[in-house]
């Protein structure tokens, strides 16, 4: 099996596409990934995009950016896995976390270990949830609202709180009002208004034949009171006129977020394990 490695995106995304499509419980975040590296700016960091090829087909493909996101089939999971380590040291590639569906991320950290002479954790679960239909829901003051550039001023405190409490970054005013003016251009932004937003979703459009829920977020002091539910409720029914398919992925330890989307209509599909690997010794 060779490994080649791409420095032209859209050369990378013609060789990957057909393998990420074929796994369609997780297209979403794979998709997703490549829309992140395809957008300005953010070649530059580093990212590193790599197929294996067997036989003229691409059996496995590889894409990091803080982490290593492997996908592959079966039939030539291990020895993908063992052509790609053996490239990623000879091409000093840092991977400090690898990302895989099932136990795919495991397989390939312990494979890590052995070749390394280093260790891995365990570093968290994502639950993966596609709708399969949309639940009763009780009435809720306000209505669903699509944002747009208007919505700046009350849009910006609300990504700045999200940002604080999801991943612990503190972003400038300059930098909030440049991310949300990229996701009104590329993306959906909906949010939840009684006399004011109360909550927001973003809809990342599309992939394949569906899309993706990120950015939920309702205002800590709006909790608990049906706003989270109405608004990802009626945001559905609007993509379900449009989308055949609509996902989200969320933390295995938020309870209360499971527990939302279940009642919501969505059902648990697959899992993504994460694994924070050791640096590799030197051979």
């Amino acid at each position: 099996m060779d490994i080649l490695f791409y420095h032209d995106m859209s050369a990378f995304q013609r060789r990957a596409f057909p393998v990420l499509k074929s796994q369609c419980a997780v297209n979403s975040l794979k998709l997703g990934i490549l829309d992140y590296y395809s957008q300005d700016g953010n070649e530059s960091n580093d990212h590193m995009f790599a197929v294996g090829i067997k036989h003229d087909d691409v059996v496995a493909v590889f894409m990091q950016a803080q982490s290593l996101y492997f996908f592959a089939q079966e039939a030539h999971f291990d020895e993908s896995i063992h052509c790609a380590i053996e490239e990623f040291l000879r091409r000093d590639i840092a991977i400090p976390k690898v990302m895989g569906v099932g136990d795919t991320a495991l397989r390939f950290a312990e494979a890590w270990k052995k070749r390394t002479q280093t260790d891995f954790r365990f570093a968290g679960k994502d639950y993966l949830h596609e709708l399969r239909h949309i639940g009763d829901t009780q009435p809720t003051r306000g209505t669903l609202q699509r944002a747009t550039l208007e919505d700046m001023p009350e849009l910006k405190p609300l990504f700045s709180t999200y940002y604080r409490e999801d991943s612990g970054i503190a972003k400038t005013d300059e930098e909030l009002e440049q991310c949300i003016t990229e996701q009104l251009a590329e993306d959906e932004i909906y949010f939840w208004d009684d006399n004011g937003i109360k909550c927001m979703v973003t809809a990342i459009l599309p992939f394949d034949s569906g899309v993706e829920l990120t950015h939920v977020f309702t205002r800590p002091e709006d909790r608990k009171r049906g706003y989270a539910t109405a608004c990802i409720t009626e945001v559905c029914r609007t993509l379900f006129q449009r989308y055949a398919s609509i996902v989200l992925f969320v933390d295995q330890k938020k309870i209360a977020a499971n527990s939302l989307y279940t009642k919501i209509g969505f059902q648990f599909v697959d899992e993504m394990n994460s694994y924070t690997l050791s640096g590799a010794a030197e051979f």
